[in-house]
This record gives C-alpha cells, sequence and structure tokens, in this order.
C-alpha cells in the first residue's frame, strides 16, 4: 500500500517545521557578538513566526475535502510518521537547535546551515506534494514549497551580503 496524505496533516507537519526554525534562529541569534548579526537572526525567527501563522491559517480554510484521510489508519500513524520526518530532517526536535551551533559560527556559518535547512524544507513540501491527490489540496502542499522557495532566495541575498562585507 502506498502512502497518501492529506492537506491538513501537511499542514500540521508545516507549523512544526516552522516552530522548530524559530527555535534554530533565537538560539543563533543568542550567540551572535554582532548587534546587526543578531536582529537579522531574530528577524528571521520572526519570519518563521509568520509562515507558521500562514499554515495554520490555511489549515483552517482548508475544505472538508481535503482533511479526509486518504487511507485507512486507526493508530494515526501517518500523522507520527509526518512528525517523525520533519524532526528527523528539517530542524531536528529531538535535538536542541542549542546543539546544532557551537556558538562559534560566524553569520556565515549560520545562514549556510539556514540555506540547507530552508532546501530540506523545499524537498520535503515537494515529496509530500507528490504523494497528496489533486481533491486533497495539492495546490495548497506546492505553495508551501514556493513559500520555502522564497526564503532560500532570501536567505541567499543575505549570505552574498555578508560574504561581499568579509
Amino acid at each position: 500500500m502506498s502512502l497518501t496524505f492529506n492537506a491538513e496533516e501537511i499542514y500540521e507537519t508545516a507549523a512544526l517545521i516552522e516552530r522548530n526554525g524559530q527555535a534554530f534562529y533565537r538560539k543563533a541569534a543568542e550567540f551572535q557578538q554582532d548587534e546587526a548579526g543578531s536582529k537579522l537572526l531574530l528577524g528571521l525567527a520572526e519570519m518563521e513566526v509568520q509562515h507558521e501563522q500562514l499554515f495554520l491559517d490555511l489549515l483552517k480554510a482548508l475544505p472538508e475535502k481535503a482533511r479526509q484521510p486518504q487511507i485507512w489508519e486507526p493508530e494515526g500513524e501517518l500523522d507520527m510518521y509526518l512528525k517523525a520526518l520533519a524532526d528527523s530532517h528539517i530542524f531536528n526536535t529531538r535535538q536542541s537547535p542549542a546543539d546544532l551551533l557551537t556558538g562559534q559560527e560566524s553569520l556565515e556559518d549560520i545562514l549556510v546551515k539556514a540555506i540547507q535547512f530552508e532546501k530540506d524544507s523545499v524537498l520535503f513540501y515537494n515529496g509530500l506534494a507528490d504523494m497528496t491527490p489533486d481533491r486533497s489540496g495539492k495546490d495548497k502542499v506546492e505553495q508551501l514549497a514556493k513559500e520555502e522557495m522564497h526564503h532560500v532566495n532570501m536567505l541567499s541575498s543575505h549570505l552574498a551580503a555578508v560574504r561581499r562585507a568579509n
């Protein structure tokens, strides 16, 4: 049996990913000696807050058909699977964001890590979109991937600016 997901499950996981990103950026900001770097990272954390809210708003607006389970699974394993994917591959919540950072990273190092996390998010959402039937909100999942692509572009611009300044 192949696994399929509905848009509700994916939006809930997207919100979790955004919360994990918030924790990463806030912790990274704590390590910054440079006020501008700290402000940038706190701004990124705030963007993640806004994106979490976007995903929660999209979740609330889903039609009932996009909330229907695609396969019978009385134990809620699909939900657990999605959470495990988010925890394991994108802003791992089982490992504190502080554990990902030694405190010795430069702003450039942090931005490089953040870009990789955002790219992982794009892959995650694109993969899930492939498993989401059209009738269950595939277009909404694709919208999530585009939003994460925007993050990659924005972070890449900041990284280029930091590299030019060095």
